[in-house]
This record gives C-alpha cells, sequence and structure tokens, in this order.
C-alpha cells in the first residue's frame, strides 16, 4: 500500500485504511496502487511505504541526536575540523576545555534542535568563551549567539520578518534567577504569573 496524506485540505475522499502519517502525525490513508492517482488528483500527497519509513528513521533519529552523541563522535568531528584548522582544535581540547564538555554543549545544541554543521563556528565560540567559564550551560548560550543567523533562518527560512514576544527585563531578570536558582524548576507566585 502507498501512504496518502492529507496536507490540509483535499477534494474528496479514497478508499484506505485511517492512518497517521509516522513522522509528523498528519491524518492518513494506506491505499492501494490503484488509488494513487485518484489521490493526487483530490489534493492528497502520496508516499510509497520505503520513504514512509526513511522519513520516519530520519526524524526519530534527530528527536534522539543528542542521545545519539557521544565522546567517539565528537572526537571524529574534532579530528576532522583539526585537518583544516589544527590550532583551533588544540587550543580548546584538552588545554582549555576538557572533551566532556565539549559533548555537552553538543548534545544540548541537539537537543534543542540546533545542527551542529557549523563545527568550526561553534569550536570557535567556546575556545572565546573558555578562558571566563567552563560551565557547560553558560557555554552554551555564548554558542547560541554565535549560532544565531543561522537558528533564526532555520526557525524562520527567507522571511524577513520574525515574529517575536519580549519579555520586560525586569521580568526576564527574574525569570533568569529563578531557573538558575532553583535547577530548572519554576515556581511563580499567583500574582507574578498573571
Amino acid at each position: 500500500r502507498l501512504l496518502a496524506i492529507n496536507p490540509g485540505q483535499v477534494y474528496g475522499n479514497v478508499d484506505g485504511i485511517i492512518t497517521k502519517d509516522p513522522a509528523y502525525g498528519m491524518e492518513a490513508l494506506w491505499i492501494m496502487p490503484t488509488e494513487k492517482d485518484k489521490a493526487v488528483n483530490l489534493g492528497y500527497t502520496v508516499v510509497d511505504p520505503c520513504t514512509v519509513v526513511a522519513t520516519h528513521l530520519s526524524q526519530v533519529v534527530k528527536q534522539h541526536a543528542h542521545e545519539l552523541l557521544g565522546h567517539e563522535e565528537v572526537q571524529q568531528l574534532l579530528d576532522r575540523l583539526a585537518s583544516s584548522d589544527p590550532k583551533l582544535v588544540e587550543s580548546l581540547v584538552p588545554q582549555q576545555l576538557p572533551l566532556s564538555v565539549v559533548v555537552k554543549v553538543l548534545q544540548n545544541l541537539l537537543k534543542e534542535n540546533v545542527s551542529i554543521r557549523s563545527i568550526r563556528l561553534i569550536a570557535e565560540s567556546l575556545a572565546e568563551q573558555a578562558p571566563r567559564s567552563k560551565n557547560p550551560d553558560e557555554l552554551l548560550e555564548g554558542v547560541r549567539v554565535s549560532l544565531g543567523r543561522m537558528i533564526v533562518q532555520e526557525i524562520n527560512g527567507l522571511e524577513e520578518e520574525l515574529p517575536v514576544v519580549a519579555l520586560d527585563a525586569d521580568l526576564e531578570q527574574m525569570l533568569q534567577d529563578m531557573v538558575r536558582g532553583g535547577a530548572g524548576a519554576i515556581g511563580l507566585e499567583p500574582g507574578i504569573a498573571e
């Protein structure tokens, strides 16, 4: 069977087994190959089973990439970077930061769905910050700033405007203090929450 995914608006029905697209959770149907042309004409996106499995697997790997990245993989990334910029890698690990800290920063980026493709930029940011801090969370904040353009482009594509929500500076500082002081747990007074 083929997977006929409803992209949000279709112009009729096709016979099939009701399901959800495993990668994105969209409404879908498993249809017979003979129904493919009809489904496409009605607005469905029709996908073969191999593509469904590959897409689902890709999503699962992306979702759990932070769990799959370990010391060996990070060392391989640094070794590859060392072939083009040996001084940067030499000065970073282990002189300024232990490998475990670099691993933690990269894992946290992946956990936030931030690509680590720009390993040179990440390493430069870590090397710049290392004299001031060895804390992975503080280093992560600096790396996010360095990757700012890439992060915004991932979120917003080529759109000229980015919708944002801004907090009052005092409220932001209070929330940051609460997060730092409470190991990530935030308990707000009802008045403040409102």
